[in-house]
């Protein structure tokens, strides 16, 4: 009977993961810098934990203060496969991309955060680690400061 029990029991598990059960939450990391004048720049990253076939992936730049300009970064790369991913809005500029690794950036001289979104897919992995990086970077020509933060997740 034991023996019947935990191979049930093992079968419902095996099941409830292929099923896609499995509860989807996100990791995020974040970092500030405070510079001269006053000035803080903070960089967020954000990516799912679980996941099947897609991935949901965000960054931000945030300033404190009004800016000349705020730079966000962002790069999301996968441990296996190859990568592609997908863009939230159009106006974003394309960066450099590896076989596993894409980045975009945006900068923003209207306002105090930049943020970017979207989502990464793979193929040719076998469920790959994603990693998602916020390089903020910062210019204030009224007072010359610059200076930038990084998040990994």
């Amino acid at each position: 009977m034991r023996i019947r029990h935990a191979v049930a029991v093992a079968a419902a598990a095996v099941g409830l993961l292929v099923a896609g059960a499995a509860p989807s939450s996100a990791t995020s990391d974040s970092s500030t810098t405070k510079l001269a004048g006053g000035i803080t720049v903070q960089s967020n990253a954000w990516n799912c934990n679980f996941w099947s076939s897609a991935c949901d992936w965000a960054t931000s730049s945030k300033v404190n203060k009004k800016v000349t300009w705020v730079k966000n970064t962002g790069e999301v790369s996968v441990s296996s496969g190859t990568i592609s991913l997908s863009i939230g809005s159009a106006s974003y500029n394309s960066g450099s991309s590896a076989a596993r690794t894409r980045s975009i950036y945006w900068t923003n001289t209207n306002a105090d955060i930049s943020d970017l979104r979207g989502q990464v897919r793979v193929s040719g992995g076998l469920f790959p680690a994603v990693t998602t990086c916020s390089y903020a970077y910062l210019y204030n020509s009224s007072n010359g400061v610059k200076g930038g933060a990084t998040a990994c997740t």
